[in-house]
């Protein structure tokens, strides 16, 4: 909304997409935005895939990451009208102790606590954010607005 764009409650789409019988899982991606559109009411439609879930360990340590790749399409004409793509990454920082060896054994003990609590919530959030605000400005936005 804050770009320009005017939402539909996703309350609203989930009902109107079950009586569809769009609501499996799966079977929205497979139907084609210009047949979408009508059914929800959608000028458009913004299609968010995650590309990346994961935490990987690399050496003694971790790094967990989550990407995603959004497109927005016309349901009218099914032109693909902007995509975009953001990644965030946390990778937890090792220490402790004055000998290598018990700086090797506390970061592999933070690597795997790390792992163990990833903290995927604040990165897909980063993600969202990063997109939302490379979204173009919608048709509702203050920049088309006429001066009064």
């Amino acid at each position: 909304a804050d770009r320009g764009y005017f939402p539909v409650a996703t309350g609203a789409v989930d009902v109107l997409l079950a009586r569809e019988h769009l609501d499996e899982a799966g079977t929205f991606a497979h139907q084609a935005p210009t047949a979408i559109g009508p059914v929800i009411g959608a000028e458009a439609i913004l299609y968010l895939n995650v590309k990346d879930w994961s935490s990987k360990f690399l050496g003694v340590t971790s790094a967990v990451a989550v990407e995603a790749e959004a497109i927005l399409i016309d349901t009218r004409s099914g032109v693909h009208l902007w995509e975009g793509r953001a990644r965030a990454v946390d990778v937890p920082h090792g220490g402790g102790g004055h000998s290598p060896l018990a700086f090797l054994l506390n970061t592999a003990a933070n690597a795997a606590l790390h792992s163990a609590l990833a903290p995927y919530r604040p990165l897909a959030q980063q993600v969202t954010s990063s997109l939302a605000a490379s979204l173009p400005p919608g048709p509702r936005h203050s920049i088309y607005k006429e001066d009064d």
